[in-house]
């Protein structure tokens, strides 16, 4: 197990180290933020990741990237890979300092959610948003149900994942071991399928921004996208105001 963990992490970070080549180099209207969210995705989980990016997010050509990501599945797939990203990266760090304090069992957890709710409720949809304009006080409470919600749907399926593999307190393999590694990453996957039905129905509801597209959304990128409201429209679907 160990050998082909060191061979599953080491093959993730070689496809982070090529998306974020190709994502500087060729893919100008992938938005900033959602740059940094796909390479952590990418880390977390190699060639999955990889995969992930081509078939919904990676414009084929140049130009075509509003139309290529305009279905609402590729939508949705933004927003929980946008969501998880952040959330992820706060459980993981929160999770090494609780294991390397030998916090209780629960209490572990429990600090693991407050900081991916900060990590990903803060840097990834507050701050995005500021940088597109929002005042500070709209771009919280923008932002604070759908992280919630979304968060939750995330933590449920993550930390039952995380707990069957590596259990929870003082006894579970911290950091310094493949195991806790290992654990993490499977609790991410199964995080995200969580996650997503949940995703999906927050970018159809006008809820969160889906995946974005720099010309018509700037470099912030928060709010419901114009691909998902045009491919609402298209659907028949009833649109949802912007927020």
């Amino acid at each position: 197990m160990d050998a082909f963990l060191v061979a599953f992490f080491a093959s993730a970070i070689a496809c982070a180290a090529w998306v974020a080549y190709d994502l500087r180099s060729h893919q100008p209207e992938i938005m900033p933020v959602m740059k940094v969210a796909w390479v952590l995705i990418t880390l977390y989980s190699g060639p999955v990741g990889v995969t992930l990016y081509l078939v919904s997010c990676r414009e084929p050509r140049p130009g075509t990237h509003q139309q290529f990501v305009a279905p609402i599945w590729k939508q949705a797939v933004g927003s929980t890979m946008h969501c998880v990203a952040g959330d992820a990266l706060g459980i993981v760090t929160a999770a090494a300092i609780t294991s390397a304090l030998g916090f209780a069992a629960g209490v572990d957890f429990a600090i693991e959610y407050v900081a991916a709710f900060l990590f990903g409720w803060l840097i990834f949809q507050v701050a995005p948003a500021r940088m597109q304009g929002q005042r500070l006080g709209a771009a919280l409470r923008g932002a604070f149900v759908a992280e919630l919600v979304s968060l939750t749907a995330m933590a449920i399926g993550m930390f039952a994942t995380t707990y069957w593999l590596r259990g929870g307190g003082p006894s579970a393999p911290g950091p310094e071991t493949l195991e806790f590694w290992g654990a993490m990453s499977v609790g991410i996957a199964v995080g995200f399928i969580w996650t997503y039905p949940v995703n999906w129905l927050l970018v159809t509801s006008g809820r969160k921004h889906g995946m974005g597209t720099m010309s018509v959304m700037g470099k912030g990128g928060h709010g419901p996208a114009p691909e998902a409201t045009a491919a609402q429209a298209e659907a028949g679907a009833p649109v949802a105001a912007a927020n």
